[in-house]
């Protein structure tokens, strides 16, 4: 849900685009991210970055939240897209750092939204 004072200060600062990332993908984030595509914001959802007590609700509701119109993305995608491009004065350390993070990056979202070798129904993002 977007409480009116969240609601405000997006339209104060003239924002087009939210990134959203929480607890409970299927409830919290799962209505919150449909509010926010109703009034119109470009929404991106970060896969490794929401989380459910069942962790078999997190594909099911990333999922309905592409179809519904939310850009679902990674951490390290996400990071690199706000850095813009590699001549950047941090890049380089930047993704030195992400480099370093790589396994345990690679391991959370296999976790959280499963392969994508397409053998089970997390495979479906």
């Amino acid at each position: 849900m977007v409480i009116p004072e969240v609601q405000s200060k997006l339209q104060e600062l003239g924002t087009q685009s939210v990134v959203i990332f929480g607890i409970e993908s299927h409830v919290c984030v799962f209505q919150t991210v449909l509010e926010l595509l109703e009034a119109g914001y470009s929404v991106h959802v970060v896969a490794d970055a929401v989380s459910s007590c069942n962790k078999e609700e997190v594909p099911l509701a990333l999922a309905s939240l592409r179809q519904a119109g939310a850009i679902i993305t990674t951490s390290e995608s996400l990071a690199f897209q706000l850095m813009g491009d590699a001549n950047s004065p941090n890049f380089k350390e930047f993704s030195a750092l992400v480099k370093a993070e790589k396994q345990h990056i690679s391991s959370s979202l296999r976790e959280l939204v499963g392969e994508a070798s397409g053998s089970s129904p997390k495979s479906s993002l």
